[in-house]
């Protein structure tokens, strides 16, 4: 589920736990679209990277987070980036 990746830390707020995709990460080594983010690798570190490398999931998340629910607005930055549509 969606939201799942959210959580609450010690003090009751909500945090996000935006997940970086290892198949992306590979495939997509040589691309960035400069806007770094902080999420948790495969390996199980935190660290930061470039949006391009989060699960469908995470890039959905971190979207919503940033300003609501825009479908039309999803689908296109899913498809830009090479998701597909984000809403299906």
């Amino acid at each position: 589920m969606l939201w799942d990746i959210i959580e609450e830390n010690k003090k009751g707020e909500r945090k996000m736990e935006l997940r970086v995709d290892n198949n992306r990460l590979k495939n997509y080594n040589l691309l960035k679209t400069n806007i770094p983010i902080r999420a948790l690798f495969p390996d199980g570190k935190w660290d930061t990277c470039d949006i391009i490398y989060l699960e469908k999931e995470s890039l959905l998340t971190w979207l919503r987070s940033r300003g609501g629910k825009n479908e039309y607005a999803e689908n296109l930055v899913g498809l830009l980036l090479g998701y597909g549509n984000l809403t299906e």
